[in-house]
């Protein structure tokens, strides 16, 4: 057990990659906007998938020290806010077309001589269409365009990416999910995608899907609490300045892959059917800034982080 626990950052550092909603679902906390990674959740025959939802999560990780070249750079946090929608199309009894749009902004404390942005701003937009072929098997392709930065804003500031996948539901406790994910501009540009939801009982859940693996205890309709993990991050691209404030031009205008991978506990209420909050608490276990272009990164230590979000039903 120790050796998993030990082991546990580096498995999630090297399958990380990002999503952006849930098709037919309440939309995740901790998403990111390297991929339009989506879990399919299949709808029983004669059911609907759920109305237009919206999210926020606000986030912060206590300062730890940054590691550039070999050297300690000295300490910085980080605090984001993280914006959602989502909405089902239904095209039919068997077709729907998911549409999200998430807004992430991500803040640092500044670095001497360290390629770290001041902040992190993107936008993505993300479709495709869902196919259910029974009500134990549904398939899934999605597509989106991400905005890398929202100011001085050009042609080479927005990134495709795209994906397969599907769920296939081995019994009523039991569904398996498959595909892969792309993107080119990220860090790992492709992902293999294999999870697994099981239904322990009424209480207990197990969920093995990026972004969020997860066990969950629900012991009312209204409470919930969970342990596991989270992945956040986000490919963008630095300002022109950032280069010119180190004195090396490889960092004006270059993209980046933002990761921060998180262990933790924490709760939600659902005050009514259409709001639930969750909080959360736990350590960031492995933060990095890596420039594939350049072939260097900034890597943070080990902190505490919280969080706080908020989702609504339309």
């Amino acid at each position: 057990m120790n050796s998993f626990l030990i082991a546990l950052p580096r498995i999630l550092r090297r399958t990380l990659m990002t999503s952006s909603a849930i098709l037919f679902a309440w939309p995740a906390f901790g998403q990111t906007t390297d991929l339009p990674m989506a879990t399919p959740v299949l709808v029983t025959a004669g059911t609907k998938p759920p109305p237009t939802g919206a999210w926020m999560e606000a986030s912060t990780v206590l300062p730890s020290e940054g590691d550039y070249r070999h050297q300690k750079r000295g300490e910085s946090a980080a605090a984001s806010l993280a914006l959602g929608w989502n909405g089902n199309l239904p095209l039919g009894e068997q077709w729907v077309v998911p549409l999200d749009l998430m807004a992430q902004n991500i803040s640092f404390g500044e670095l001497a001589d360290t390629p770290v942005p001041d902040s992190i701003h993107t936008l993505s937009l993300s479709t495709g269409l869902a196919y259910q072929a029974g009500e134990d098997l549904m398939l899934m392709g999605r597509f989106g365009g991400t905005v890398y930065r929202t100011s001085g804003l050009g042609a080479k500031d927005i990134g495709l990416s795209a994906g397969l996948m599907g769920m296939w539901r081995y019994s009523p406790a039991l569904t398996y999910a498959f595909g892969v994910m792309i993107n080119p501009d990220s860090d790992r540009r492709a992902l293999p995608m294999i999870g697994v939801n099981w239904d322990i009982n009424e209480q207990f859940r197990l969920s093995l899907m990026l972004p969020q693996p997860r066990l969950t205890y629900q012991p009312t309709q209204d409470w919930s609490f969970h342990v596991g993990a989270k992945m956040n991050g986000a490919t963008f691209r630095t300002s022109e300045a950032l280069g010119t404030r180190l004195g090396d031009a490889r960092y004006n205008g270059v993209l980046g892959s933002y990761r921060d991978i998180r262990i933790g506990a924490g709760l939600g209420h659902a005050f009514t059917p259409s709001l639930r909050v969750e909080a959360e608490a736990g350590l960031s276990v492995n933060r990095e800034i890596n420039y594939q272009q350049t072939r260097e990164n900034v890597r943070f230590g080990p902190a505490p982080y919280l969080s706080l979000g908020v989702k609504f039903g339309f």
